[in-house]
Formats: C-alpha cells, sequence, structure tokens
C-alpha cells in the first residue's frame, strides 16, 4: 500500500507532536496541553454559543447535536449531474450512489456554514465524534460492505479554504477512513483560477450551477491511485458538478468511484429538464 494511505492517526492530515511534548502538568496531576488553556481563557472572554441554534453556553448544544444525528439516505437522483445515459435502459441514471445523512436546511445548513467559515476546535470534535458514530451504519447500506478495501478520497477544497485551513471534506474522508479501517489519500486539487476569489453565486442560480460545473472541470489527480475504488467524500452535495468532475479525473487515472458520501444535501431546481437529464 502506498505511503499516502493513511489507515491511523488524528484528523488532522500533517504530523502531529507526541502528547507528551505539547502538555505541561499543573498541580494534581493533570495534564493540559497549551492550545486548550489558550482555548479555555478565550472561551471567558469570547463566550461559546451554538453554531445549530445559537444558544450561548456550547459550540453545539445537545438538542442540536440529537438533531444531527440523521438517518442515511440515498440521494443520487436528486443531483443532476451525476444522471448518466444508460443505453440497455434507454434512461438516465445516477452515475454512482450518494449517502448523506441530512438534507440541507435547518439545523444542518446552520451548523455547516459555521463549520465552512470558522476554525472551531471544540465544533471540529463534536462533529467529527457524530460523523464516525453514525459511519458505523453506513456499513450496512448496499454496496458499502466491502467499505475496508476502498480508498477515502475527498472533493478538492478551492483555494481559499486551503488556503485557511478550511478543509471540511478531508477531515469527513479522513475520519471515515478510521472508521471503515481503509486508506485514506488527499488525492485531488482544483486548479486555480481568477474566480476563486470572488465569492461563488448561490447553488439554485443558473450563474451559480455553471461556476460550480466549471469548477468540476478544474479538478486534477495528484496521486497514483490507478486500479482502486475510492469512495468520494464531500461536505454538501447539491448540483453533482464537483463529484463528477472528480470521478471524471478518477477515472482518468485508473481510479473508480463506488459511491459518494455527504454530511448533507439539497435539492436542485428544474433548470436542466424533466427527471434530471443534462
Amino acid at each position: 500500500m502506498c505511503a499516502f494511505f493513511r489507515k491511523d492517526g488524528p484528523h488532522c492530515p500533517f504530523p502531529q507532536m507526541p502528547a507528551s511534548a505539547s502538555r505541561a502538568k499543573f498541580g494534581f496531576g493533570y495534564a493540559f496541553s497549551v492550545t486548550e488553556i489558550f482555548g479555555a481563557g478565550l472561551d471567558l472572554i469570547f463566550p461559546q454559543y451554538c453554531a445549530g441554534c445559537g444558544a450561548w453556553g456550547a459550540q453545539l448544544c445537545r438538542a442540536c447535536l440529537d438533531a444531527l444525528r440523521g438517518e442515511w439516505e440515498e440521494v443520487s437522483a436528486g443531483a443532476v449531474y451525476l444522471q448518466v445515459f444508460d443505453p440497455a435502459g434507454e434512461e438516465y441514471m445516477p452515475a454512482f450512489p450518494v449517502f448523506s445523512l441530512h438534507p440541507h436546511t435547518g439545523t444542518a445548513q446552520k451548523t455547516m456554514a459555521a463549520w465552512k467559515h470558522a476554525s472551531l476546535a471544540a465544533l471540529d470534535r463534536s462533529l467529527l465524534d457524530l460523523w464516525q458514530m453514525r459511519l458505523v451504519s453506513l456499513r450496512d447500506m448496499p454496496g458499502m460492505e466491502t467499505a475496508g478495501a476502498c480508498v477515502a478520497v475527498n472533493a478538492p477544497s478551492g483555494f481559499r479554504r486551503r488556503h485557511r485551513g478550511q478543509l471540511i471534506a478531508a477531515k469527513l474522508a479522513s475520519a471515515a477512513a478510521e472508521v471503515f479501517g481503509c486508506g485514506y489519500c488527499d488525492a485531488l486539487r482544483t486548479k486555480f483560477s481568477p474566480g476563486d476569489l470572488r465569492p461563488v453565486r448561490p447553488h439554485y442560480s443558473v450563474a451559480g450551477k455553471n461556476e460550480r460545473l466549471a469548477k468540476g472541470e478544474r479538478i486534477k489527480c495528484v496521486k497514483n491511485l490507478a486500479g482502486r475504488e475510492v469512495l468520494l467524500f464531500d461536505d454538501v452535495l447539491t448540483t453533482g458538478a464537483t463529484m463528477l468532475g472528480c470521478a471524471r479525473v478518477l477515472a482518468e487515472n485508473g481510479a473508480c468511484v463506488r459511491a459518494g458520501i455527504t454530511f448533507s444535501h439539497r435539492g436542485t431546481t428544474g433548470h436542466f429538464g424533466a427527471g434530471g437529464h443534462i
């Protein structure tokens, strides 16, 4: 197995110092990291509030955490760009299944927005712990029984998110690799474009769909995954343009997408014809 496949280790893709090297003991033998001490001080100055409902006291309250447990759904039929023509059946069908925990509304939408736009360690821990717990039941879904033989690969983050370290899809994929006992590879990148520096238009607008399709066409593979089956991860499924771009690039490099897995999904609009036809 290639060196860049990670089966164990923390969610962060970079080497970590041993805990003993970054912790100091203060009385009674309790050990605290410098980050934990600094974070506790910041909590006194800037009180935490829930990413899902805004309640004070925690970055994710118990009620919102319970609401985010969700149930796995196969949602590929709602992603218009993932529909391919099947000559045998003379109809359109999804290129591969996509499993998602939540509709991208309400608590899930608010929490994901906070997670994507802020670096909150406590929110990271809460959501990734929940994600790993729910992934256990995903192994019972059709086609996921042999997930351990696949490689977990995340959809690429844009220039701004990678620069800021807000790699949500990478965190989801890395955490899933630990649950499935499979390899993890950060294999995909998006070729830089000046358009990456301006905000993306809403997903429901025609211009927004075109931007996402163009982004999907700028994806490249930077690792050798020839002959491997891939579990493809992203934070939110919208039109499927990004996943389509990832699947095409992986296929060009000899890999095959077994399934897509996302935290949440949102419905598409009918700009592309009835039945999701492209």
